[in-house]
Formats: C-alpha cells, sequence, structure tokens
C-alpha cells in the first residue's frame, strides 16, 4: 500500500525536486505565496488547533496521515465536551475510515519504566476502530539499543492539501484557551483524565479516560501554552513525503530484527507493527 501512496505523493513533482538539495541541505525547495501559492497560519494554544484539525479530518476524502509523542484516542477536540460528542478523535477517525479513508498513525514508542503515556493502549484503541486504520510503534528500545531518544514530531497531514505541525500533541492536558483556567468543576472542558497535572499524579491506566485522576475541588490542572502552524499547498506534499518516509523506516528498522535483509520490501500487508 505504501508503494502506491509513494508513487502517488512523487508524481505531483519532477523527480529532482526531492532528489537534490536545496537551501539549508533541505530535500525540499523554497516554498512560499510568490513561488507556488503556498500558505501559512499560525495558531496558539490548543483550542484553535484542535477546532482546525476536527474540521479538516471530517473534511478528508483519501489518506490521513498523523505522528506524534504521545496520542490519545479519546481526546476530545472541541469543547464543551458534552455538545460535541463526534469530535473524540476516535469517532472522527472512525467516520472518515468507514467513508474508505486511508489512516496512517505513527507512534513514539515510550520506555514504559519511565513514561505513562502507554502507546501500547493507544495502538490497540486505534486499532479497533476500523481496518482503514494502521499504527505504528517505535522504537523497540531493548532490542534496537536506542534509549536516550524520543519521537517528539507532532504532525497531521490531510489529502496532501493541508498539514499540521508544531509543538501540540493529540493527546490529553493539551487543551486550553488563551484564560489558562485551572479549575473545571463540574467537568464541562476537561472530561475525565483530561483533567491533567502530572505534577500532582500521572495515571497508572488509560482504561476508564472518563474518570477523574485528580480531586477538581482539591487540585488545579496544569494549563499548556505552545503554538501550531497549519500549510496549505506544496508543502503538505513534502511533509507527507518525510511522513511516508519516516513510516516505512520506522517500521522496516523494527521488522529487520525478525526477517532476513532480502525480506525487507515495500507490501501491503506489513502495515502495524510493535
Amino acid at each position: 500500500m505504501w508503494c502506491v501512496y509513494r508513487k502517488e505523493i512523487y508524481s505531483h513533482f519532477t523527480p529532482d525536486g526531492w532528489c537534490i538539495a536545496h537551501r539549508f541541505g533541505s530535500y525540499a525547495p523554497t516554498r512560499g505565496v510568490a513561488d507556488d501559492g503556498s500558505q501559512a497560519q499560525w495558531f496558539v494554544d490548543g483550542k484553535v488547533v484542535f477546532e482546525a484539525i476536527a474540521s479538516s479530518i471530517e473534511a478528508a476524502k483519501s489518506k490521513i496521515f498523523i505522528t506524534g509523542w504521545w496520542l490519545c484516542p479519546e481526546l476530545y477536540l472541541r469543547r464543551p465536551f458534552q455538545n460535541h460528542a463526534s469530535s473524540r478523535l476516535d469517532s472522527l477517525l472512525e467516520a472518515k475510515a468507514k467513508q474508505g479513508v486511508q489512516i496512517y498513525i505513527l507512534l513514539y514508542k515510550e520506555v514504559s519504566i519511565a513514561l505513562k503515556i502507554n502507546s501500547h493502549y493507544s495502538k490497540r484503541k486505534l486499532l479497533e476502530i476500523h481496518e482503514n486504520v494502521k499504527v505504528v510503534r517505535y522504537p523497540d528500545h531493548l532490542s534496537s539499543g536506542v534509549y536516550l531518544w524520543s519521537h517528539h514530531e507532532k504532525l497531521v497531514i490531510v489529502d496532501y492539501n493541508v498539514c499540521y505541525m508544531g509543538g501540540l500533541d493529540l493527546c490529553f492536558g493539551r487543551y486550553d484557551t488563551i484564560e489558562h483556567k485551572v479549575e473545571d468543576c463540574p467537568p464541562g472542558i476537561w472530561p475525565g483524565k483530561d483533567y491533567y497535572n502530572p505534577r500532582e499524579s500521572e495515571p497508572n491506566s488509560w482504561e476508564d479516560t472518563m474518570e477523574d485522576e485528580l480531586n477538581r475541588r482539591d487540585c488545579p490542572r496544569m494549563p499548556w501554552h505552545d503554538v501550531h502552524c497549519a500549510l496549505w499547498g506544496p508543502p503538505c506534499l513534502d511533509v507527507a513525503r518525510h511522513f511516508a518516509v519516516k513510516y516505512t523506516a520506522d517500521y522496516f528498522l523494527g521488522a529487520a530484527r525478525w526477517l532476513p535483509q532480502k525480506n525487507v520490501k515495500y507490501t501491503a500487508g506489513l502495515t502495524n507493527k510493535a
């Protein structure tokens, strides 16, 4: 399947566009409104980012690529959450997968004794959504000997037309507004474990995400201030190409432990791992 998508991505440009070094040694040429009509927009804090991502996912026609340090399938992208049940990330992805949209997700595979983000749980829940959702976790720390490294890149790419990138993972604790409220009692904005303060307590299990981890009357949530951006036009193909290379490389670097080198090749069947 990735062979097809890789050819599709490359078909939009001549091979020389990505096969020679450009400014600062980049694989991609300079982009801009004057060059090719490329556009960009910045966002501050999670509310505006998540709402924009939700709208783009809802408009998806063929493909969605997602990667991040932490991803929570039960994250609501619009609030108040009681009024926007369909904006939960797993619900958005399920609706598009049932329409035939192909969804590829790359997750950071954490060192579990150091972090409680539980990417194994996230992968299991994502794969339960639909067969059109494919997930890879990387790296395999013990077997590969990779310890002092983590995958912090956050990307959402939709149909090669729009992509989101920056500092905000699609996970609990990241939704916030310019007000940066520290309380939500009774819950209206941050349900269950999304009322998050890792300085006080982190959940040992994510199985019941709607159950509070913190006592809302005694403990404040930790506000989250960060920035993100959206790109439209040819840069989306550049980022999609980067994701495709990263996804396949991370899969096959891990798969090489189990397969003879001559058998490590692109196939439609090798789409989920770790």
